[in-house]
């Protein structure tokens, strides 16, 4: 499974071209540079780019012949960047796609016949960093064909200066022709400059209402009791899925319920106890049919989640779970159980729909 889990479109590759040449579309239509991302793409590997270096085991006229689609969807939609992975795919070449010729420059370039800006993916990432230092790996992607450096999360002027001073040495040694340089400048100089098309018919409910259209509800997921507890299993913190909430606290409180929660993660201590005594707590202040909703997303990626469930279902029949991330466990055997197959603010307001029942 891709380690991206609901930052994709999903697993079947003609319908993630069709996703991609539509929101390529519409980004650009209303002023903004879309990118595509991670060429050549993540779907065959299960690592993540931020811990180790994906492998993707496929063969040059594998990428070809049908791998790349969603790349040429995107290049037919006219994508103004596309963003490098740290991908192996050593059938092709043997280091990381981020500082490969082959790969940015032979296949990209010349058989996809895409000219717009390449971007690698951050720089101090492992799957790159293992491979090759910061400043090694500046030089090298500019090499194999990228046209910009993207240095993420933690990396801050210290890193810029030394992946600039790397590219100055490269140029003024001879390494890197400045005409390489000229040519990614030239690149980048495009960005921004597409027409704004006429976006004044859009359709500002769109989002919400196919929310609503692939949420699946089983069993009785309706919350009938004023005091409802929240028990929130978090999934591993990833600097690419920023800082932004997610779930539906605030907007069961907004309607009118008393709302609890309890928040716990990997490394809360006892977590399957304060899970425990917080049901006891709760029914014993608000009444022992008050609810509990057990709010994951996608649980069956962490073993201490799927532990935790299963005890809660053991213990508590009566949750109603509400899963915002990639499908992966059955919770038919709660007495309710709502997808929302996302964690964005709409999937949010479709999910509490549900709970209240309108």
């Amino acid at each position: 499974m891709s380690p991206n889990g609901i930052r994709c479109f999903g697993s079947d590759r003609d319908l993630v071209s069709r996703h991609t040449a539509a929101w390529v579309k519409g980004l650009q239509a209303a002023g903004v540079s879309a990118c595509a991302k991670h060429y050549p793409g993540h779907g065959l590997s299960g690592t993540d780019a931020h811990l180790a270096t994906p492998l993707v085991d496929v063969s040059r006229a594998e990428l070809l012949d049908n791998y790349l689609n969603p790349f040429r969807a995107a290049i037919a939609a006219g994508v103004d960047s596309i963003m490098v992975s740290h991908d192996l795919v050593p059938q092709v070449d043997d280091v990381p796609s981020t500082i490969s010729k082959v790969l940015l420059t032979d296949i990209l370039r010349g058989e996809l016949g895409y000219d717009g800006v390449l971007i690698t993916d951050a720089l101090e990432m492992y799957g790159i960093a293992d491979v090759a230092p910061l400043p090694e790996a500046a030089v090298r992607a500019i090499e194999a064909g990228a046209d910009a450096l993207c240095l993420g999360a933690w990396a801050f002027l210290d890193d810029v200066d030394v992946a600039a001073a790397a590219l100055v040495e490269a140029v003024e040694g001879g390494r890197l022709p400045v005409e390489r340089l000229r040519i990614a400048n030239e690149r980048l100089a495009r960005l921004g400059t597409r027409p704004k098309a006429d976006v004044a018919l859009r359709d500002n409910a769109l989002g919400e209402r196919l929310a609503d259209q692939v949420a699946v509800t089983h069993g009785d997921p309706v919350l009938r009791s004023n005091a409802v507890l929240i028990i929130r299993l978090e999934p591993t913190h990833s600097p690419a899925a920023g800082s932004a909430g997610w779930g539906v606290e605030q907007l069961l409180r907004d309607a009118g319920k008393v709302v609890e929660s309890i928040g716990l993660s990997g490394q809360t201590y006892n977590g399957p106890g304060m899970a425990r005594a917080g049901v006891g707590e709760f029914r014993s202040e608000y009444g022992a049919d008050s609810q509990v909703v057990l709010l994951v997303r996608g649980a069956h990626r962490f073993d201490w989640q799927e532990k935790l469930i299963g005890e809660l279902q053991t213990q508590h029949p009566d949750l109603i779970v509400v899963d915002m991330g990639v499908p992966g466990t059955d919770y038919s055997a709660f007495a309710g159980w709502i997808q929302t197959f996302g964690s964005a603010q709409v999937c949010a307001r479709t999910a509490t729909h549900r709970l209240l029942g309108s």
